[in-house]
């Protein structure tokens, strides 16, 4: 109750979880049996590994069904962090380009806030809950592979062009290099 005056909204999730119905029951797990208090680092999705205090083996077995949906959710959270941060860098990289990448960015920065609003969820310890976001922002991810493959599509269409382009150039000049030659050997 003392966290959830700040973190209302993992509050909310929270007590959509069965650690909710634990803490009724028994009195644990607290907010603090897992994140400690301020002092403490951020947690990070280590949480969810491992048998140290603090982690999900530390009161579930790590062969459970619980512990195994909790890393579950972990795998899907870290697979979609590596996802914002690549697509992030690439759209960068075209940004630099002076491309129009509009559609890409704002796919990019939807899947970057479905993230942010996923990790709250987390407190859940529920897939369901979190399928409805994980499913916008896998949508996110394809809009923006289609934005990126249609760049690349742009690309490669520019460099034939390019090639046909320097392919004609040297071709007139052949031509007008024998040309030239004719002219001037019969002259």
């Amino acid at each position: 109750n003392v966290c959830g005056n700040c973190h209302a909204n993992i509050y909310r999730y929270f007590q959509a979880g069965p650690h909710s119905s634990a803490v009724i029951e028994t009195g644990e797990p607290r907010c603090i049996d897992c994140h400690g208090s301020h002092n403490n680092p951020k947690p990070s999705l280590e949480m969810f590994s491992g048998d140290e205090e603090g982690r999900c083996g530390f009161c579930h077995e790590t062969d459970g069904e619980d512990y195994l949906t909790g890393q579950e959710i972990r795998k899907v959270i870290a697979r979609l962090k590596e996802a914002v941060k690549e697509m992030s860098a690439k759209a960068r990289e075209e940004k630099e380009s002076g491309r129009n990448i509009e559609r890409l960015k704002n796919a990019v920065e939807t899947l970057r806030v479905k993230y942010i609003q996923l990790l709250p969820m987390t407190h859940a310890v529920n897939p369901g809950i979190m399928k409805p976001l994980l499913t916008d922002a896998y949508d996110q991810i394809n809009i923006a592979g289609e934005e990126f493959g249609k760049i690349e599509e742009e690309v490669a269409h520019r460099k034939k062009v390019g090639y046909i382009g320097v392919g004609l150039i040297l071709a007139l000049a052949g031509l007008l290099t024998i040309k030239l030659n004719r002219t001037g050997k019969g002259g």
